[in-house]
């Protein structure tokens, strides 16, 4: 698919990375992306061994709820004309890990009761309210692919950054992000993000199995919040 006539309002920029809104041209190369990406850097993913090609038509459904519905931010490497990182995020009142699974394939129940378990948590302390609590719920970029992570943390920190000020620009006060590995919490503890909930993989527990006992190098799932 060519995606040269493509033109879209830079948001940000690192190098010849365009941070810029998500657009359906642009939704098929991003899904392929988001998928790669995903699959890869979620440790917990990574254990259960999808292939990335059953996991793409889910992260075009996800990107294209997003742009119909939240906020759907892209990065693209404008020399090759390509989607190389993928900032997603919705209403927070509207998320429901649980009820999602449902929908998704078994391999991602654990996943999304582990993200359940920490929202039950966190709202169990905190009123969230509709229109005021954002939920970013992917930030994914291609390192590899854009020659080293130091520019990957710049892209992602620029999607970051691109996703916040359309928040707020959407009415939004707060943002919520659910963390797997320790880039992504590295990341959100720069942008100032206030660890609010915690779960261990060591310790937890889906269905009277410690699924996710054998995680290297990440220890736990962090739920952080930032004040936009």
């Amino acid at each position: 698919m060519s995606l040269t006539a493509v033109k879209q309002e830079v948001l940000g920029r690192v190098g010849h990375i365009a941070i810029e809104a998500a657009s359906e041209a642009r939704l098929e190369d991003a899904a392929g992306c988001l998928a790669r990406v995903y699959l890869k850097d979620n440790p917990l993913m990574a254990l259960t061994g999808l292939p990335v090609e059953e996991f793409e038509p889910i992260a075009c459904y996800l990107i294209g709820a997003a742009m119909e519905n939240g906020i759907a931010i892209f990065a693209v490497d404008e020399q090759r004309d390509r989607v190389v990182g993928v900032s997603l995020a919705e209403d927070y009142a509207h998320c429901d890990p649980i009820r999602d699974m449902q929908e998704l394939d078994p391999l991602f129940h654990p996943l999304l009761n582990l993200f359940g378990e920490m929202d039950q948590r966190f709202k169990a302390e905190e009123t969230v309210n509709e229109g005021q609590w954002l939920y970013h719920s992917f930030l994914n970029v291609e390192p590899e692919d854009i020659q080293g992570a130091g520019i990957a943390a710049g892209i992602s920190t620029q999607l970051c950054e691109a996703t916040f000020a359309t928040a707020r620009s959407k009415g939004f006060q707060y943002c919520v992000g659910h963390t797997t590995n320790l880039f992504s919490q590295r990341l959100y503890r720069k942008m100032e993000f206030e660890p609010r909930v915690e779960i261990a993989y060591r310790d937890y527990v889906f269905n009277a199995e410690r699924v996710y006992a054998g995680v290297k190098w990440h220890h736990s799932a962090v739920l952080g919040v930032k004040s936009l």
